[in-house]
């Protein structure tokens, strides 16, 4: 009788596996078709913004055309749009990710071609990536030089960090190594740029870079320092992997192992010693010649974690998680829009922004934050914390949905996002931060089209780090209870709707 309460109590649990087995399987289906299908319509959207002769894709698009000129305090009209036909070097280097992950490979190889033979083209004296460039063709310094963009001469580290690894992504992703020499040559860059030095001298991390404004020399973005980092240990691990066959190319570069690490140390020591918040558990701005710069800034959290990682933040003696719910504390919105609440995340906190405006929604930071929800979500299950894994994987799919909401609201072509919750007037400049950094305004109020916001969505629902080589099994579909499953048939209920 046991035997037999034992063999039928066998055969509905076996029935039972094989029911939830299907359902993974349905679930993973949908998701997998539902991320298809987004891709294809930014993939769409990246088509019909780039330009066919030199394959760059415009960072935004609907912009006004009116200016505020500080120097007379009026406004001026021209007629095209501000920053239409206009490619940010950071839209560049995601844009070159998202068509490499997508095997868009022709398309990602043209940009990146063309972004090296500029990093190579002396500008007012110096090597380098300038922030901007115009989409629409090549001027008269020689064959292939891009024109300038609305950034003028500013060559910054953060955006040529970010070729850097476009250029990484797209080597390890095809299996190749077509421009290691580049992405070496930028870290190489970047070690030879004035840095931060200590009172006894030692250095620290790399300055910002050259340009038009302050000077450049004497500031220090936390963003574009982690950017760094991130580069410098994909090029660590590419050397670990066979020291035999990229010892000599290394040589060949003027960038040893040795000198990777000793760079990854002056930054461990500059963001430990002079950036980061014990008290608020986050990284502050950076760091310029009045001293440390205590603005508050999102990315310096996401990229933070998804750059260094939570299990190296752990040996520095960091909480990760601490400085996720510091962010969530900082940063969270909610915005209404035609009386629809919407959440995400801000660029700062309340002391941060511009007096002018209100809280509102980044959308790419928001994207930023989903990526991050997940790496953590990843670390907890690999550290036997499964409940806390699910519910970093539910807040990611929750606000996911949150910008598939957005799209909907904002009536954008499918899988298109703006770049704020907001929708600033023809004569209205808004900046993200007190100290400057205009939110995009649309012709006659309309929304903008952002290509930073689009592409982190897609980052963000594939799982995609753009930060680190290993993917390690962040991709992967999981669902590790109950309540999970109901999240994820909610929330990708909602991408079937509409993309």
């Amino acid at each position: 009788m046991v035997n037999k309460i034992y063999f039928i109590i066998f055969i509905i649990s076996l029935y039972l596996a094989t029911s939830l087995s299907q359902v993974y399987s349905q679930e993973a289906n949908i998701y997998q078709q539902s991320l298809l299908d987004l891709s294809k319509s930014v993939l769409l959207h990246l088509d019909q913004q780039s330009n066919p002769d030199t394959g760059l894709v415009e960072s935004f698009r609907g912009t006004s055309g009116c200016y505020f000129d500080d120097a007379t305090q009026r406004y001026y009209q021209q007629n095209e749009g501000l920053l239409d036909q206009q490619a940010f070097t950071y839209d560049l280097a995601l844009a070159v990710i998202m068509y490499t992950i997508n095997n868009q490979k022709s398309k990602a190889d043209q940009i990146l071609q063309i972004l090296k033979n500029n990093f190579y083209t002396v500008k007012n004296g110096y090597n380098g990536l300038l922030n901007s460039y115009r989409v629409t063709g090549f001027d008269d310094w020689g064959e292939g030089t891009l024109l300038a963009g609305i950034d003028g001469d500013r060559i910054h580290v953060g955006p040529n960090m970010w070729v850097a690894l476009a250029a990484l992504q797209y080597d390890q992703i095809n299996h190749t190594h077509k421009y290691l020499k580049f992405a070496l040559d930028i870290a190489r860059w970047a070690y030879d740029l004035p840095h931060f030095k200590f009172p006894d001298g030692s250095r620290g991390a790399v300055s910002m870079g050259s340009g038009w404004g302050a000077n450049w020399s004497k500031v220090y973005s936390t963003e574009n320092v982690i950017d760094n980092y991130a580069v410098l240990t994909i090029l660590e691990q590419i050397y670990q992997q066979d020291p035999g066959q990229y010892q000599q190319l290394f040589k060949q570069r003027k960038f040893s192992l040795k000198k990777i690490r000793y760079e990854k140390s002056c930054i461990k020591k500059w963001l430990l010693e002079i950036v980061y918040s014990r008290q608020n558990q986050i990284f502050h701005c950076g760091y310029n010649e009045s001293g440390v710069d205590s603005t508050k800034a999102l990315d310096t959290v996401t990229w933070g974690i998804a750059a260094i990682g939570p299990e190296e933040l752990v040996k520095w003696g960091l909480d990760p998680v601490k400085m996720i719910k510091s962010a969530e504390d900082n940063f969270f919105v909610q915005h209404d829009i035609n009386n629809i609440a919407v959440s995400g995340f801000d660029f700062t906190d309340e002391k941060g922004k511009d007096p002018k405006r209100s809280r509102l929604i980044w959308w790419e930071g928001t994207g930023q934050m989903v990526i991050t929800y997940r790496v953590m979500a990843d670390f907890c299950r690999r550290n036997q914390a499964p409940e806390q894994a699910e519910e970093y994987e539910e807040k990611a799919f929750r606000y996911l949905a949150e910008m598939n909401k957005m799209n909907d609201l904002a009536g954008m072509p499918k899988g298109v996002l703006p770049y704020t919750s907001i929708q600033p007037g023809d004569r209205e400049v808004i900046n993200t931060f007190f100290f400057g950094w205009e939110i995009p305004r649309g012709k006659n109020g309309q929304w903008v089209t952002a290509l930073s916001s689009t592409i982190w969505r897609v980052f963000g629902f594939s799982g995609f780090n753009p930060l680190v080589k290993e993917q390690r099994s962040i991709g992967r579909l999981r669902q590790t209870a109950p309540k999970m499953r109901v999240t994820m048939k909610k929330e990708l209920k909602n991408y079937g709707r509409r993309l």
